[in-house]
């Protein structure tokens, strides 16, 4: 769904039409069953992982969350900590007061990666009020990708741990580090629980 909503805003310029499109992209995923919903995800790991929980709608703080590991190609350093840290690293090279050192082509690499991201931030920050309520964070159990899938790897490999919080957030990442560095606390979320 949320792919979808990303080409609406790429194709559409007027609100109306833009709130026309998501809401019908909204009601048509409503509508569909659990199994056409499930041919829709390519992922059939990640496909496990969400049936393997019980879902709510609720609203979640950005404190207890993490974000994916390496989210949109950034560098570890960045999505260690909460999602509120990684914000704050994020407005800290915004505003060149942090500068992360990197050797031979891994400096353009991460440079491209995290300008690639700021855009993204940028283009939600702008559409915000029409995203917030329509594209709730999809948040598994804390750990469920930080330490089964990211961290058991880092260790193997002596690289940097994520720190585990109450939730880790699935899809989303971007939308919820846009709404953290706009002064909000809190996203409306899908949350999965264990079983």
């Amino acid at each position: 769904m949320a792919d979808e909503g990303k080409n609406v805003f790429n194709k559409c310029h007027n609100n109306e039409k833009i709130i026309k499109s998501i809401d019908d992209i909204f009601e048509r995923f409503m509508n569909q069953s659990e199994r056409e919903l499930e041919e829709q995800i390519c992922d059939k790991v990640r496909l496990l992982r969400y049936n393997s929980f019980d879902w709510y709608k609720s609203f979640a703080n950005f404190e207890d969350m993490g974000t994916w590991p390496k989210m949109c190609g950034i560098d570890i350093r960045f999505t260690i900590g909460n999602l509120i840290k990684t914000a704050k690293m994020i407005k800290e090279v915004r505003n060149g007061k942090l500068i992360l050192k990197y050797e031979g082509t891994e400096y353009q690499e991460r440079w491209d990666a995290l300008k690639n991201l700021i855009t993204k931030i940028d283009s939600i920050q702008k559409n915000k009020d029409l995203i917030y309520e329509r594209f709730p964070i999809i948040l598994f159990p804390g750990g469920e990708v930080r330490q089964k899938d990211y961290n058991l790897w880092a260790i193997k490999n002596n690289e940097a741990l994520c720190k585990i919080f109450k939730y880790d957030i699935d899809d989303g990442n971007s939308r919820a580090l846009a709404y953290c560095l706009n002064n909000l606390n809190r996203a409306p979320s899908f949350i999965g629980i264990g079983e």
